[in-house]
């Protein structure tokens, strides 16, 4: 009975998993009734065919159509995979398009070097006049050009990925997301990015372009665990006193003399904000009204008047070079003046060794339902999945889902046999506790755990400046090969340490790196690639502005502000760095915790239910034992 229903869903497998069969099921009935669902699913259920398959059942029988959100780019492939066995399976026809960030999409050479706003800014610029060849080639007047109708008629009879449309589309010098946005008009699945959906203006443009209505979507996010913080990330802003020296030169170099006196005039302001507040501080809160009190006395002009002539000229600037700092302070301003309720609005002290000082005001976001809280009450039905969504409830109240909503959390499908985990409640990471004492006592713990270990590890710090500390210590005890993740790597030195890291499996190596990082949320780690990770103290965020900023605003809204605002995300890190490990029901290794805070019960209680936890002072002994007895059962 349950195998045809699962066919009638256009499961496209041959088998299914239990946990995997109820989650179809369940997702079917939520988007059947176009409700919500906030799901922990941990890695092996087979989720992203769980969600697929009936949103597409779905959409193939009505007008709605499937949008997929994720952070990562490597979940794109898994997606198109399993739409393609879906195709293949049922013999059915829909159309799907693929998009990942606008920047990353285009062609124009240097473009990834911009920041987001100002690349969106110079594409609207090169578009509006007609200074872009790839956007130019798409269509001439208003039909599409022979060379975009060929490719979008063989784009159509398969279903591909962004990077091979950017492929096809730099070979006939075509703007992959025009045409990507040509596919989304027929397509019934689209795969993108959070911030094609929750960044406001972006998605209003986006949904236009491709033709589709929020109204009509059913909208799965994945690992939406990262939603609430990508959110905040997204609707910040700052400038700084050197952004703002760019600008009054930019000005002068164009002509605009006046403008360039009036941006001077804010920096003089920015700098006696400095002087005034800062002095022997690192960071201090501005007030809203005072920042715009300050610039409109010194101008003699409104904010709003102000705003708009810096937007102005910043539109001219991007007609000559890419990037303009008018049009920056511009997009600033306004963020600051139209966004009132959920922002903290902070001067910071920063220190850049390329740098030197400088001074950083930011426009922090604080609550994410500013932009989520509308989404999710409008689309048909959504999905919100992540194998570390707990606690389930938490995430409703950050994103503002108040209505329709369900609750599931499912327990790792792996068998618990195959996982040991153990907290050392001997050592810690504390502020007050850091030192060369306390990092020697650390560094020879992990090396007791190490070397029983007979495979890679992995070692997760709760910040760069901490790993640094008992790296120099840890280095000369272990006679393995060490490697480090460090700060500001690039995406190909990232994939070098990650490649060379499984070269060495056989021998076993150990890689240090950050809890919230990388390598600690972004890679996946098979079979005997990984045999451990362990993750040494809680990767708590530097208790700042901003973070105090955090805890306060979630303390008045839900009386929760420790929790939501600093335990809970420093715990989410832990439980995803944990998630390198067992990524298949036949993989196993070690969880160890290091860190005697992780036995407290605020900590402890947002660790995994299904976890099977022993606290210990002896690990070595533990992980030796279990190792030797994996290891004989693999040689029966």
């Amino acid at each position: 009975m349950l195998e045809s229903e699962y066919r009638k869903l256009l499961f496209p497998f041959p088998t299914v998993r239990k946990i995997q069969g109820d989650f179809l099921l369940k997702s079917n009935d939520i988007i059947e009734n176009s409700q919500i669902l906030i799901a922990h699913a941990p890695t092996g259920i087979g989720k992203t065919a769980a969600v697929i398959a009936p949103a597409l059942k779905n959409a193939l029988e009505s007008d709605n159509f499937v949008l997929f959100v994720t952070p990562k780019h490597t979940q794109h492939y898994i997606v198109i995979e399993t739409l393609k066995r879906i195709k293949s399976k049922y013999k059915v026809n829909f159309g799907v398009s693929d998009f990942i960030g606008k920047k990353w999409m285009c062609l124009l050479p240097g473009v990834d070097r911009l920041s987001s706003r100002d690349f969106n800014e110079l594409c609207k610029d090169l578009k509006r006049d007609e200074r872009c060849n790839f956007f130019n080639k798409v269509r001439k007047g208003d039909k599409l050009s022979r060379e975009a109708s060929s490719l979008l008629k063989k784009l159509r009879k398969g279903i591909f990925h962004v990077e091979e449309i950017c492929k096809f589309c730099k070979e006939k010098e075509l703007c992959p997301y025009e045409i990507c946005c040509e596919l989304g008009k027929e397509a019934k699945v689209i795969i993108a990015d959070y911030y094609h959906v929750f960044e406001p203006n972006v998605r209003k443009a986006f949904f236009i372009k491709n033709k589709k209505e929020l109204e009509n979507c059913i909208l799965i996010v994945d690992e939406a665990h990262a939603l609430p913080s990508r959110v905040r990330k997204i609707l910040s802003m700052n400038i700084s006193n050197l952004s703002l020296r760019r600008a009054v030169k930019e000005a002068e170099r164009f002509g605009f003399v006046k403008v360039s006196r009036d941006i001077g005039k804010i920096l003089d302001f920015f700098l006696e904000l400095v002087k005034d507040k800062l002095r022997d501080k690192e960071e201090v809160f501005v007030r809203r009204e005072e920042f715009i009190k300050g610039i409109e006395e010194r101008c003699e002009e409104s904010l709003q008047d102000l705003i708009d002539m810096f937007n102005l000229i910043g539109d001219e600037v991007r007609e000559v070079k890419r990037r303009s700092y008018v049009g920056k302070l511009g997009n600033f301003l306004e963020s600051w003046y139209n966004q009132i309720e959920g922002f903290a609005k902070i001067l910071r002290r920063r220190v850049s060794p390329m740098l030197g000082e400088f001074f950083l005001l930011s426009n922090k976001c604080l609550d994410p339902s500013l932009a989520t809280k509308e989404v999710f009450e409008r689309v048909k039905s959504s999905i919100l999945m992540s194998g570390t969504l707990t606690p389930t409830r938490m995430y409703a109240k950050l994103l503002g889902i108040e209505e329709r909503v369900e609750f599931v959390e499912y327990p790792s499908p792996f068998p618990k046999e195959n996982r040991l985990v153990l907290i050392v409640p001997e050592t810690t990471t504390k502020f007050k506790r850091r030192g060369e004492i306390e990092y020697r006592r650390i560094a020879r713990k992990c090396w007791e755990i190490v070397r029983e270990i007979p495979g890679n590890v992995a070692i997760f710090f709760p910040s760069y400046e901490v790993k640094d500390g008992i790296l120099q210590f840890f280095s000369r005890l272990c006679d393995r090969e060490i490697l480090v993740e460090k700060k500001g790597m690039s995406k190909v030195e990232r994939m070098e340490l990650y490649h060379r890291f499984k070269e060495l499996a056989s021998k076993g190596a150990v890689l240090f790196g950050v809890a919230g990082a990388s390598f600690a949320e972004g890679i996946d780690l098979s079979g005997r690639n990984l045999l451990s990770v362990i993750v040494v103290g809680v990767p708590l965020e530097k208790p700042n502005l901003e973070v105090q900023a955090l805890i306060d605003y979630y303390e008045e809204k839900f009386g929760a502000g420790w929790n939501f605002g600093y335990i809970f995300p420093a715990m989410i890190k832990v439980v995803q760095a944990a998630g390198r490990l067992i990524r298949s029901e036949r993989d196993f290794g070690a969880v160890i915790l290091l860190d005697e805070r992780f036995v407290w019960r605020n900590y402890y209680k947002c660790l995994p239910k299904d976890w099977k936890i022993q606290v210990t002072k002896n690990p070595e002994k533990l992980v030796k034992k279990f190792f030797e007895r994996k290891l004989k059962e693999l040689e029966e």
